[in-house]
């Protein structure tokens, strides 16, 4: 016998299935139904047990089975009771699941920048390969640590900051810290903290991380060629401006006097 849902699912009336006008075991899982037969006919029962069965249209689903073997009053196997559990819909979920899961992995793997997840007591619950890249550090050696570790100690109360505010519900600002690398030097990563939301809530934090040291010292460079002279890197005119208004400044607010020493060349 089949309950109405039998039908409702497989398309076979019971009918079709007690005359054996209908079979809903796909001809490659016969060996497999054969030997789930074996197991019953033992006195044995099945739990969970993943398969795939087909439709009177012929489609195929994904079903969970458990089998459990019927007794007559001489306690002898006369048949079998046969739950049957369509999870096709949830089997496309996972592998969907998978794919983004395996898509996220190749983008986080194959970058450039440093993408680390923490949880919101502080703690690095990971971090990308590319930390490895660029700092020299193994990245087991950062797991678990505080998402402070290795930068420069004038610049955790900014990054620090920077993470309470996100998680407070600002908007997220790129800032630059100083990170120490494995070779003892300090470079400079542009760090962008983002929160992470389920429920409305935040449940951790992560930051994307690139290493602009270059683009620092280019900074610097052009800087210093607005205030020094680029052949003699003597400091020029606006170099002399800014420090007299800086010096005048500074002897208006304390009372001091400020002055100009000026020596023929």
């Amino acid at each position: 016998r089949v309950n109405p849902a039998f039908e409702e699912t497989f398309g076979f009336t019971e009918e079709e299935m007690v005359n054996g006008k209908g079979t809903i075991i796909p001809p490659h899982m016969l060996e497999d139904q054969l030997a789930i037969v074996e197991r019953i006919s033992k006195g044995e029962t099945v739990n969970s047990h993943d398969t795939i069965r087909m439709t009177k249209s012929g489609k195929s689903l994904n079903i969970i089975s458990s089998y459990s073997p019927v007794r007559n009053a001489d306690k002898e196997i006369v048949g079998a009771t046969i739950i049957y559990k369509n999870v096709t819909e949830l089997k496309k979920a996972e592998i969907e699941l998978q794919k983004s899961q395996e898509k996220y992995k190749l983008i986080t793997e194959s970058t450039f920048d440093i993408i680390t997840l923490v949880d919101l007591s502080g703690r690095i619950e990971y971090v990308s390969p590319a930390y490895e890249r660029v700092s020299g550090f193994d990245i087991e050696s950062f797991i678990g640590k505080p998402f402070t570790t290795n930068v420069h100690p004038e610049d955790q109360a900014i990054l620090r900051n920077s993470v309470s505010s996100v998680i407070e519900g600002g908007k997220p600002a790129t800032i630059e810290v100083r990170f120490l690398n494995q070779e003892g030097q300090y470079i400079w990563m542009e760090v962008s903290p983002t929160p992470v939301i389920e429920d409305g809530k935040v449940k951790k934090f992560f930051t994307i991380a690139r290493d602009i040291t270059e683009r620092r010292k280019l900074q610097d460079k052009i800087a210093r060629m607005a205030f020094y002279d680029h052949l003699t890197a003597i400091p020029n005119r606006r170099t002399f401006d800014e420090r007299l208004e800086k010096a005048v400044l500074e002897a208006n607010q304390t009372g001091k006097k400020a002055a100009i020493l000026m020596l023929d060349g």
